[in-house]
């Protein structure tokens, strides 16, 4: 059985949220998207991207100039905070 079929059945993706935001580096939720597709899509979402912009002055002054973009829905990958903070780290 692989790891994806792994993710996907056992699960739901709010259950993975909550088990990612314990993580503290953007570079380990980075890693968590290479292990599989599902992981990929969850360690995007938002919600976990956001604390590490709570916590960067750069990133704030960001988000204040930026309007937040809206996900039309949770199976479209949308990832605004996570491409931000990529380009911020450039």
């Amino acid at each position: 059985m692989s790891v994806d079929s792994i993710a996907s059945a056992s699960l739901p993706s709010e259950i993975w949220v909550h088990i990612f935001a314990f993580l503290d580096r953007p570079a380990q939720l980075a890693q968590l998207a290479l292990v599989c597709t599902r992981w990929r899509t969850i360690s995007e979402d938002d919600m976990l991207w956001s604390p590490f912009f709570a916590s960067s002055s750069i990133a704030t002054a960001w988000l204040r100039d930026h309007q937040p973009i809206a996900k039309p829905n949770r199976t479209q990958a949308c990832a605004p905070l996570k491409r931000a903070w990529a380009a911020l780290a450039r």
